[in-house]
């Protein structure tokens, strides 16, 4: 399984991982990518839909930014997430 299911799963250490690599996660409400902009001296991550009701993230540090955005509940524990690996 990649880092990225992986941190959507929950998984912090893959999002702090991903996050340290400056990539942000798909969008949380409808999977789409997330785009980065700096406006009023504030970094702002939101989904690349329009459209999207998603809630957006505003920090005045880049990493900060993307640390907030790339946090997701843990679905699966990391024992269900390992037999999931063990499965593939």
């Amino acid at each position: 399984m990649d880092k990225v299911k992986r941190a959507l799963l929950g998984d912090r250490k893959a999002q702090a991982e991903l996050t340290k690599q400056g990539r942000k996660l798909p969008c949380h409400v409808c999977g789409k990518k997330a785009k980065i902009m700096f406006r009023e001296g504030l970094f702002v991550i939101m989904c690349s839909d329009e459209y999207c009701d998603c809630l957006c993230v505003a920090e005045s540090v880049r990493s900060m930014a993307i640390r907030k955005w790339n946090e997701r509940p843990e679905i699966l524990t990391p024992e269900e997430i390992r037999r999931l690996e063990e499965m593939e």
